[in-house]
């Protein structure tokens, strides 16, 4: 079984159709708008729909590691700093 790659940070935001300087929550509002648009049991008759929902969906998850582990780096930087 092959396991499908890890997009890059810049597949991820044309995957989601947004630009790398949007704010969280517009990531998010992407994703639920494309999740919703092709999720397969909702649209049953988009050939491809799997696929593509899957795309969308790595490519989030990918982009919210990112988020957070940047998130965390500031956090943590913000102590070692005081």
């Amino acid at each position: 079984m092959s396991y499908p790659h890890t997009p890059n940070l810049p597949e991820c935001y044309k995957t989601l159709n947004v630009s790398p300087d949007v704010n969280w929550v517009e990531i998010k509002r992407s994703y639920h708008a494309l999740a919703f648009k092709f999720h397969p049991d909702h649209h049953p008759g988009i050939v491809g729909s799997e696929v593509r929902f899957n795309e969308i969906s790595r490519a989030f998850k990918t982009l919210e590691a990112h988020y957070q582990n940047t998130r965390r780096q500031e956090y943590e930087f913000s102590f070692d700093n005081n």
